[in-house]
Parts: structure tokens; sequence; C-alpha cells
């Protein structure tokens, strides 16, 4: 299990996971597995907690409300990349949390995905500067308006590489 906490908007990420939390066996490289994501506020403190599970040990009937299926890449010396799926299911997640610390994490995460053109973003006369204003993936009809943060650029590109950690 991994932990990532947030103070007054900095963020602490530690490295993913490489084994599988229910029976410890590491995971070879290539090999699929089931991440999951809790995620935890008390006061101006955000934890993330993932936990990754082998494909034998995951159950899906009891399976949180955030998780993805990944799988570690191959030992190549490549460049990281993000699993899209995995960061589009986070969003998913994150949607429908009304607490204000979660804002900063979501507004981050939909930043990749309009990014990577997995998020449509409206254009709205008469928003806030920097609100996002994007189509709701569950209904594409709607609209979700997703305030902007107050954070410097180089605070939401730190942001976004450690969340690059998180679901590498």
């Amino acid at each position: 299990m991994t932990e990532t906490t947030a103070r007054g908007g900095e963020w602490r990420i530690a490295e993913t996971g490489k084994r599988c939390v229910g029976c410890r066996v590491p995971f070879a490289f290539e090999q699929s597995f089931f991440s999951q994501l809790e995620v935890d506020s008390t006061d101006d403190v955000i934890t993330l907690n993932r936990k990754d599970w082998c494909e034998s040990c995951w159950t899906e009937s009891e399976a949180p409300s955030i998780f993805w299926k990944t799988r570690r890449p191959a030992a190549d010396g490549s460049e990281s990349h993000v699993d899209l799926a995995a960061l589009n299911q986070l969003f998913l997640g994150l949607i429908e949390d009304t607490r204000p610390e979660i804002e900063t994490l979501r507004y981050v995460v939909a930043l990749i995905l309009q990014r990577k053109r997995l998020l449509k973003a409206v254009r709205t006369a008469g928003t806030a500067r920097g609100d996002l204003v994007v189509k709701d993936p569950r209904d594409l009809e709607k609209r979700l308006r997703l305030p902007s943060p107050d954070l410097s650029e180089e605070s939401l590109e730190n942001l976004k590489e450690q969340l690059g950690n998180i679901l590498g």
C-alpha cells in the first residue's frame, strides 16, 4: 500500500506498490493487477491510499468505488507513462466527492484528461478565470464546472507528475 498526503497544497507521494497487498507476492513485469484508491481527509490533510491486488486476491464484489486494472510496465528503462484508463476511473470516482480539499485533485486530473482528449472542454461565457467547464463523461448532455484551485502553474505541473507516480 502506498500513501499520499497533502498539507496546505503540498503533496507527498510515495512510490507505487510493487507487490500484492493480499498475498505479498511481487508483481512481474507486464503483469496485470488491480489498484484501488481510498481518499481520506482530516482538517487540511488529504490522504490517498493506494492498494494493489493481484488478480487472484482481487474480489470484485468487495471493490471500492475507485479502482482500475493496470499492469506493471516492462523494465526497458523507457519514459514512464500514465495509465489513461486508470486516470479516467479516478476522475469518475472524484466527480461526486464534494469535499473542498478534493477540488484540486479533481481539477488536475481533469486537466490531464482534457490534454489527452479524453475529456471534452466546453466554452461558456461568464465563467471565472481558470475554471474548467467540461462535458460530463457519464452524460454528455450535461456539463461539469470545476472551479480553478488557487495554485501556481509550477504546483499544478508538480501535482500532475506526482499523479503519474500514483497511477503509473
